[in-house]
């Protein structure tokens, strides 16, 4: 009985089903197209490229730069015996004398002066690196820098002394009380 109601749907429409035209599937799949969201590269992946990139350039920019720094007052020392043997030999004195003051762990706020002396020895000392980078190798830059050293040995030196005197008062001090 379905059935038939159904052939008799289509006997009675049959003009109407000849007159359907053809879908056409261009435009549907386009509209498709259209409706689904493009896939993209998400921007915040992009900036972070982009910042890492320019950090590691900057990275090895300074590290070439401390390089050739490095190269420029290492190789006028070892290109002269002299100055290579002073140079080691000031070197170890002050390591030396650091050495000391951390083994007695000095209290700064004790000796404000002084330490206030080694922080402004310190920037000289980057003046003289950066000398050394901008006039390259020269005799009186070398003489200036043993000149630094020798300073900063004598100054260390006046620290530990202070320190000295100091636990000295201190122990006269409690032996009186």
């Amino acid at each position: 009985m379905k059935e038939d109601k159904i052939k008799d749907f289509i006997d009675l429409n049959r003009s109407e089903f000849d007159d359907i035209e053809r879908p056409n599937l261009d435009q549907i799949w386009s509209s498709v197209e259209n409706t689904i969201p493009e896939k993209r590269f998400p921007r915040i992946w992009i900036v972070f490229a982009f910042f890492g990139i320019a950090l590691l350039g900057t990275l090895i920019y300074s590290n070439v730069r401390t390089m050739q720094k490095l190269n420029n007052l290492e190789n006028y020392v070892l290109q002269s015996p002299t100055h290579k043997s002073e140079h080691e030999r000031l070197i170890k004195l002050v390591s030396d004398k650091e050495l000391e003051i951390k083994k007695q762990s000095i209290d700064k706020s004790q000796f404000e002066e002084i330490y206030q002396e080694l922080e402004e020895l310190e920037l000289n000392q980057i003046s003289i690196e950066k000398d050394f980078e901008t006039y390259g190798n020269s005799e009186e830059l070398m003489r200036t820098l043993f000149k630094h050293y020798e300073r900063k040995t004598k100054i260390l030196e006046i620290l530990l002394l202070e320190n000295e005197k100091r636990k000295y008062n201190e122990d006269i001090n409690r032996h009186q009380i």
